[in-house]
């Protein structure tokens, strides 16, 4: 499932009536992402998941990465990821404009 949250608490309550517990789906996760600041999210939504905040690669791993996965010389990747400061999308588009 792929959803943009909008900042409607009714809407949030919604989704949370949706949650797998409800679908009949034991063992399934769901995962989201966001960029909002997690108390203005309504109560009942903050009980029901689990935050986790992470953080971004080092350079190295993601200039690795970036070498590994398109082939692309580790002076390259290493320059991208240093100028990406930890945003992998950032440098995968970067490193996407390097391979032209």
């Amino acid at each position: 499932m792929n959803v943009a949250l909008p900042a409607e608490p009714v809407t949030l309550n919604r989704l949370v009536f949706c949650m797998p517990p409800r679908l009949g789906i034991p063992g399934r996760q769901f995962l989201g992402t966001a960029n909002l600041d997690l108390p203005s999210l309504t109560e009942r939504f903050q009980t029901r998941f689990q935050s986790v905040r992470l953080q971004p690669p080092d350079n190295e791993p993601l200039a690795a990465f970036l070498a590994r996965r398109w082939g692309a010389p580790i002076t390259i990747t290493r320059q991208i990821a240093e100028g990406a400061k930890g945003n992998v999308r950032a440098a995968m588009a970067d490193l996407e404009m390097w391979l032209g």
